[in-house]
């Protein structure tokens, strides 16, 4: 994933665009994304775009939980409503993904560059940064919680550069700073756990291993483990999975994955349900023929959303996709094609507004320069947009990773 972030970074190009007066279908909430190196801003209720951090802005790219600010880069923050750029961190924190995350009431936590991890506050001046985990700890990844209680931290090594093979996720209390360890993986040929979330009811972290921490291995995908929260036995989830936070997603209770190793993306991928505590896996997708990725669950948990295209196979391994966004049933039931782009396009990285009546989704380039437009689809395959030019983003072996330098954040309905 980092070097992911490296590349949408460096050639994500500024592309002049503003949203359509008439093209933002209905939707609500706030959409952020880079575009080049700016910060733009879309607010659907109004169908303006501005411009929140004119240069220096890089993914990822994620709204704080109320919607109120928006973290970039390496953790620096900028009100959605405009100002100055915060930087609530410092410069002692990483900018790889996943290395900063947000908490509730304008907290974030990063990790420092001596394997520490410092919270800040975005909203209450008289909340001191402090450090959570102590400098030298050897912090690699982090989440927090959904309940912000609790933080996740995973390292590599114990103590930090020790040279120790020792492999660990813990769990923080966030109001007190109590550790407990969750897992421990002392074999050397087994690199260092990720931590890549958990699930909604704050049950179960999701993490996988990065087997001899290597960075060509982790291209491929590993095995997708979840393991109790309260201490337990982790389980696998789906043998292979590749690394980008949008092959996940949650339905309720369920977790939902493209599920498939190998780098390729419109190869040998399928959208795969697992329910806690078996964790018995349903092939939602049931269709060999093509690859599918990128799942979203609608708000009332009945369908999915998902891009998929033809598989390509293994030959070609610099593609050109042809997705379209499509609708499978929660339960495996059926499945129908929502759009279907010119010959030339790609439809990728499909979002449910929070009313579930409408997708978002960035329409591509298959091709150099690989420039998306943000769309909505209503159900009835009916088009708004575009909305918006994102700017361009290279494929990584068929995928465009719109997911990381862009986020929607939709007010509660009721």
């Amino acid at each position: 994933m980092a070097r992911l972030l490296v590349v949408l970074a460096a050639a994500l190009a500024l592309v002049p665009g503003t949203a359509r007066a008439a093209g933002c279908g209905g939707a609500a909430g706030s959409f952020a994304f880079v575009r080049g190196d700016t910060l733009q801003l879309l607010d659907f209720d109004s169908c303006s775009e501005r411009t929140l951090v004119s240069r220096g802005a890089a993914p990822p790219v994620r709204f704080s939980p109320d919607g109120r600010f928006v973290a970039f880069g390496r953790g620096e923050v900028v009100p959605v409503g405009g100002g100055p750029i915060l930087r609530p961190l410092g410069s002692r924190t990483e900018s790889w993904q996943r290395s900063w995350s947000w908490g509730y009431s304008g907290l974030i936590a990063g990790i420092t560059h001596s394997g520490g991890v410092l919270v800040a506050s975005v909203e209450d001046p008289s909340y001191e940064p402090h450090l959570l985990v102590p400098d030298g700890f050897g912090a690699r990844t982090i989440a927090f919680g959904p309940s912000g209680e609790f933080l996740a931290v995973s390292r590599p090594l114990s103590p930090f550069g020790a040279g120790r093979a020792e492999q660990e996720i813990w769990v923080v209390t966030l109001a007190t700073g109590a550790r407990r360890r969750l897992l421990h993986v002392p074999r050397r040929e087994l690199g260092p756990p990720e931590v890549l979330g958990w699930s909604p009811d704050s049950r179960y972290v999701l993490f996988w291993l990065d087997a001899q921490n290597s960075a060509s291995l982790e291209a491929d995908g590993f095995p997708l483990e979840a393991i109790p929260a309260r201490g337990g036995r982790p389980r696998a989830v789906v043998p292979f999975i590749l690394g980008y936070d949008d092959y996940r997603t949650w339905c309720g209770s369920t977790l939902v994955v493209a599920a498939g190793g190998d780098r390729v993306s419109t190869h040998g991928k399928s959208i795969v349900a697992a329910t806690p505590p078996r964790w018995m896996r349903r092939d939602l997708s049931r269709d060999r023929p093509r690859s599918w990725i990128s799942p979203a669950c609608s708000p009332d948990g009945a369908w999915v959303a998902a891009a998929a295209g033809p598989d390509t196979g293994l030959n070609e391994s610099f593609v050109r996709p042809w997705r379209s966004i499509w609708l499978l049933a929660a339960d495996g039931s059926t499945r129908r094609r929502l759009t279907e782009p010119p010959r030339g396009m790609t439809d990728e990285s499909p979002r449910w507004s929070r009313d579930g009546h409408s997708v978002l989704f960035v329409r591509t380039r298959s091709k150099t320069p690989f420039r998306g437009s943000l769309y909505l689809v209503r159900l009835d395959g009916s088009l708004a947009g575009p909305i918006a030019q994102l700017g361009t983003s290279p494929p990584y072996y068929g995928d465009y990773g719109w997911a990381v330098g862009t986020d929607w954040f939709q007010p509660r309905v009721g």
